[in-house]
């Protein structure tokens, strides 16, 4: 089982931002992903709420490579505290 990764990323206003990531097991060993679907949300800081969603793609799913990409112009949802 595949368990969800977090990550602290900055992205710029009206920039399109790409980060291609490899799934590995606990001693570094790549997860091949072959047959597998992606899902990548992006969490705001607080409350851990859902604020946009990546479109993810394979690099190479034998080997656990996957790009995740934020196009400039997307609309985050965001709510103030």
């Amino acid at each position: 089982m595949l368990y969800p990764a977090t990550y602290d990323i900055v992205v710029l206003q009206n920039a399109t931002f790409r980060m291609q990531i490899t799934a590995t097991q606990s001693g570094g060993t790549p997860v091949n992903l072959s047959g597998y679907t992606i899902d990548s949300d992006i969490c705001g800081s607080s409350e851990g709420q859902q604020v946009a969603t990546f479109i993810p793609s394979f690099v190479n799913a034998a080997s656990g490579v996957v790009q995740l990409l934020l196009l400039a112009g997307i609309i985050c949802r965001r709510t103030e505290s």
